[in-house]
C-alpha cells in the first residue's frame, strides 16, 4: 500500500514537472523561466483575472452612462444603451449584487435635474454609482467600412460622501481590433449593438474575475 501510494505521487509530481519543463522550453530558457512558472501556474489554477474592484458585491448599484454632446447628437441612444449593457454584464457576474433596474434610474434622470453624479444615485437608494463617461464613440472608419472607436472614463462612487472609490481611463477602445467591416455586409444598427456589447464587456471587467482569453476572440467574431 505505501509503494502504490508513493508511486502515484512520484506520477502526480512528474506530470507538474512536465507542465512547466514544456513552458520552459516553449517560452524560451533561462530568461523565461519565470514566464514559464506563470504559464504552469495559469494552466494548473485556471484563466481567471481578479477584479480590480470587487466593492459592488452585496452592494444595491445603479448604473449610469453620459455622453458627450458629439456622441449624443450621432447616435441619441448611446448612453442609456450602454448604461443597459453594462448593468446586465454585471448583473450576470457579479456575485449578490443589487442592481436598481435601468428603466428606474432612465425614468429619474429624465425627470430630475442634477448636476453631480452621487446625487442620481442617493434619490434613487444606490450605496455606489457606476458612472460611465463616453468622451468619445464612433462607429466608421471611412465612409463604407465600420471600426469602432471609443473613449471611456469608468468611475464608481460612495452615493452616501459622494467620493469617487474607483477610477479608470482605459485606452481606446477599437472593434474590431485589427480589421474593418464592409457597411454593405451588415447594417449599422447591428454592428453599434455590437461594439455596445463589446464595451460593456470591457467595462464589466474591472468589477469581476474574468477570461483574458475571451479579448483575443472579440476581432474573429466580427468576421460578418
Amino acid at each position: 500500500m505505501r509503494s502504490d501510494l508513493s508511486t502515484r505521487r512520484k506520477l502526480s509530481a512528474l506530470g507538474i514537472f512536465g507542465i512547466l519543463s514544456v513552458s520552459f522550453l516553449l517560452l524560451g530558457g533561462g530568461s523565461g523561466c519565470t514566464s514559464a512558472l506563470a504559464t504552469a501556474a495559469w494552466i494548473l489554477k485556471g484563466p481567471n483575472v481578479p477584479a480590480e474592484f470587487n466593492g459592488l458585491r452585496k452592494k444595491k448599484v445603479a448604473v449610469v452612462c453620459s455622453a458627450s454632446t458629439q456622441s449624443v447628437y450621432a447616435y441619441p441612444s448611446v448612453a442609456k444603451d450602454l448604461a443597459r449593457a453594462v448593468a446586465r454584464q454585471l448583473q450576470r457576474n457579479v456575485k449578490d449584487i443589487h442592481l436598481i433596474p435601468a428603466e428606474q434610474v432612465e425614468e429619474w434622470m429624465d425627470t430630475h435635474q442634477w448636476n453631480e453624479y452621487p446625487e442620481i444615485g442617493k434619490a434613487l437608494g444606490a450605496e455606489l454609482l457606476v458612472a460611465v463617461d463616453i468622451n468619445d464613440f464612433r462607429l466608421y472608419k471611412g465612409q463604407t467600412v465600420y471600426q469602432g472607436r471609443a473613449d471611456l472614463t469608468i468611475r464608481v462612487f460612495d452615493c452616501s460622501t459622494g467620493e469617487v472609490v474607483f477610477e479608470r481611463r482605459p485606452p481606446e477602445i477599437l472593434y474590431p481590433p485589427n480589421h474593418v467591416v464592409s457597411t454593405a455586409e451588415v447594417r449599422e444598427a447591428d454592428f453599434r449593438r455590437d461594439f455596445v456589447r463589446v464595451l460593456a464587456d470591457h467595462i464589466g471587467r474591472y468589477f469581476y474575475p474574468h477570461d483574458p482569453r475571451t479579448l483575443f476572440a472579440a476581432d474573429a467574431a466580427a468576421m460578418y
